[in-house]
């Protein structure tokens, strides 16, 4: 992370500092029917969950929204569900486990954010393979799929080493069987295809007015696609030049380019859902 990134971030967390102490404050005051509250959170509240591979625009997306009135933006909320990703992928059938799983790691923070009136939005792709389960947790949460390019998404993860069992981020990762793709980039690929498969098989199950794909390139480049995530969330859209403003400021990107990436090309061979997405 660049040091001008650092200070940013750091800033930020001051500029918050105060208010967050008089929240809690408040939290803690006087309150009708505590014991009906966790039921009044679950049963009312209207969050937003943005589902992804990861290194699909979601910082974007928390820029866009980030600082907008009555709204609780997280990009990595703590616990960051690292490897709860991975156990809710490989024990789907385990639902009432994962909906546990959920309510220990987010219900005091969708609290926080209820007892503000305020909504709560989380980018963090983590949350992906939970989506079933907070949808029956969450009856009126929403949902938004955010979709990369599979080349650019292969060549990312191939910058950051993924599929190589040498860094932290790999113990939350799902693997492919061992019939599957062999090499690095196919993993990769494959790793595209399957996380897009199940959430793109959880959207058949909502209702057009819980769920919503978007694909990462045109919320870069056309503001038909941003008004769309606005009129999604039920969000006044701020206008073509604000727009262009956070797309000129680059956030999370890698210091080395993907265009250094060279690819052989067999991860097209896991990628049968790129059509699937006018790629």
């Amino acid at each position: 992370m660049k040091t001008l990134e650092i200070l940013r971030l750091w800033l930020k967390q001051q500029k918050n500092f105060l208010p967050e102490l008089k929240a809690q404050a408040n939290r803690y005051s006087k309150i009708n029917d505590a014991h009906g509250l966790p039921d009044r959170v679950l049963s009312e509240s209207k969050a937003v969950f943005i589902l992804s591979t990861g290194r699909a625009g979601t910082q974007f997306i928390t820029e866009l929204i980030d600082g907008t009135l009555g709204w609780d933006v997280v990009h990595e909320p703590q616990p960051e569900l690292l490897y709860t990703s991975r156990w809710a992928y490989e024990n789907q059938n385990s639902l009432p486990e994962i909906k546990a799983a959920f309510l220990a790691a987010r219900y005091e923070i969708l609290r926080n954010s209820y007892l503000k009136n305020f909504r709560y939005l989380e980018t963090n792709n983590r949350i992906s393979f939970l989506a079933p389960a907070i949808a029956e947790i969450l009856p009126n949460a929403k949902f938004i799929h955010l979709v990369r390019k599979p080349e650019s998404f292969v060549k990312s993860g191939m910058l950051r080493n993924w599929f190589t069992n040498e860094h932290l981020t790999d113990e939350g990762r799902i693997f492919p069987k061992s019939d599957g793709p062999k090499t690095q980039e196919e993993k990769i690929g494959w790793l595209w295809n399957e996380t897009n498969r199940f959430i793109h098989e959880f959207g058949k199950t909502m209702s057009s007015e819980r769920f919503l794909t978007l694909r990462s390139e045109d919320l870069f480049q056309k503001n038909e696609s941003v008004k769309s995530l606005f009129s999604f969330l039920d969000l006044a859209y701020p206008g073509d030049d604000h727009i262009t403003k956070l797309r000129n400021k680059p956030v999370n990107q890698s210091k080395k380019k993907s265009s250094t990436v060279s690819l052989e090309g067999s991860w097209k061979t896991w990628t049968p859902l790129a059509s699937k997405f006018n790629y």
